[in-house]
């Protein structure tokens, strides 16, 4: 019995050590600066249109492409969580979202070149920020660039 048990948890850290292989590795974005083909991957029509819009308005000379085997880098976009709440006169929510960057190395393995977090507050309507798609792009943008120091 004891030489069973023995096998069993040899097998289990196994499986989980071998399991980690498909696990994201953390890279920088320095790792991407001459990379220009990127795909687009997100939820919604309406942030794809948000993102490609802070492409073109900071003059990004990256080419967006349609099919993932010709992207060398990809960006996805999702939102975490959207909170709704009606108030008095008309209703606020608050959005969280994520935009990461990543590729794939030679080893085929997930590199996160970049990753961000932002959160929206908007209320009755008014908003003093531009979606969180737009922002997270523009902040992706002028990190590529270096225009964020």
């Amino acid at each position: 019995m004891k030489t069973f048990t023995t096998i069993i948890l040899t097998l289990l850290f196994t499986c989980t050590a071998f399991g980690q292989d498909n696990l994201p590795v953390l890279g920088k974005i320095d790792e991407i600066k001459t990379f220009k083909k990127v795909y687009i991957d997100t939820e919604s029509s309406q942030d794809r249109k948000f993102i490609l819009m802070a492409l073109k308005k900071k003059k990004s000379d990256l080419e967006v492409v349609g099919d993932p085997k010709d992207a060398q880098f990809f960006l996805t976009f999702k939102t975490l969580s959207r909170q709704d709440k009606k108030v008095l006169i008309g209703s606020e929510y608050t959005e969280t979202a994520e935009m990461t960057v990543y590729y794939y190395n030679s080893d085929k393995r997930k590199v996160v070149a970049w990753s961000q977090n932002k959160m929206l507050y908007q209320s009755s309507g008014l908003s003093i920020s531009s979606p969180n798609s737009y922002d997270l792009t523009r902040k992706f943008v002028n990190a590529l660039t270096g225009k964020d120091k």
